[in-house]
């Protein structure tokens, strides 16, 4: 058996939680859904990923090929909802963690059971993950959830929002993000970055300037009839596409933002188009709040 050990640092609020979604915590079974999110979309098949994840099938089912353990969470204090407004950019990013869990019929101005100060694991919060391996896989399985796990530790987040840039954190034992974006792009990825400017001092100025092109994306896209590749519910499917904030060694930020294959996150079930076409799509000034129209 081999073991693998990890320090992580929350730079996002983190939504991460069991069945009391008021009280968020760092879940192994959040991290392995992560970690096979990643596997499949690095081109992982439905063999290979019941040979590394296991499967349930009865009595052919089998285990997982390794553990995750969670140990030394430190957190770094309560966390402290923020402010904003319906029409703000970062309601595109803090709406729907503010809505979920609401119970039918309870008033407008009533928040969800995330959002209060137990409701999330605030930036600065660290924990330790270790990986036990527990059965050798074929050389072709290792290398890719070798990959997916690097991958998961530059590029990951989790819980609620994760597509959107919460839940993000920061792992020295990463490999540089640069140099995990030229993998992913070989593996048919598609991603851009922030530029002109490209880095920004908190990540509360990151989350608004992302927000702001995720509005303007969901406002152009409004009229399109097509499933996007952000997501929806008609047909219900995941999005495809990640906002990621990523935290500079001099401590500022920029963000980039990424988006799977298409086939390896939906099959053939969705057809959907694709969004990050161009990598300077995210450069120059963020684009500004619809105007609004009288009646």
């Amino acid at each position: 058996m081999t073991r693998q050990t990890y320090r992580l640092e929350i730079i996002t609020p983190c939504f991460c939680a069991g069945a009391d979604q008021s009280i968020a915590e760092i879940r192994p079974p959040s991290i392995r859904g992560q970690l096979r999110w990643w596997f499949r979309a690095l081109g992982g098949g439905a063999a290979d990923e019941g040979d590394v994840f296991g499967t349930s099938a009865g009595d052919s089912g089998s285990a997982s090929s390794f553990r995750l353990m969670v140990t030394e969470f430190k957190a770094s204090g309560p966390w402290i909802p923020p402010d904003f407004s319906t029409g703000s950019p970062e309601s595109y990013t803090w709406h729907y963690a503010r809505e979920s869990g609401k119970p039918s019929g309870s008033g407008r101005q009533q928040p969800g059971p995330r959002w209060q100060k137990k409701g999330a694991i605030p930036p600065g919060s660290t924990f330790t993950l270790s990986i036990l391996q527990i059965r050798r896989l074929k050389q072709a399985q290792q290398d890719l959830f070798d990959a997916a796990l690097k991958s998961f530790l530059c590029f990951g987040s989790l819980g609620l929002r994760a597509t959107r840039g919460l839940g993000s954190f920061d792992c020295r034992q990463a490999p540089p993000w640069e140099e995990q974006s030229v993998i992913l792009e070989k593996s048919g990825f598609l991603i851009a970055r922030r530029f002109h400017p490209g880095t920004f001092p908190t990540w509360k100025d990151a989350l608004r300037d992302w927000s702001s092109w995720l509005r303007d994306i969901r406002r152009t896209w409004n009229n399109d009839k097509r499933p996007s590749a952000l997501g929806g519910g008609n047909p219900r499917h995941t999005s495809a596409v990640r906002f990621r904030p990523i935290r500079l060694p001099d401590k500022t930020f920029t963000w980039i933002a990424l988006e799977a294959p298409h086939r390896r996150v939906y099959g053939d079930r969705i057809a959907v188009k694709n969004l990050l076409v161009d990598p300077e799509i995210f450069s120059g000034r963020a684009p500004p709040p619809p105007e609004r129209h009288g009646r």
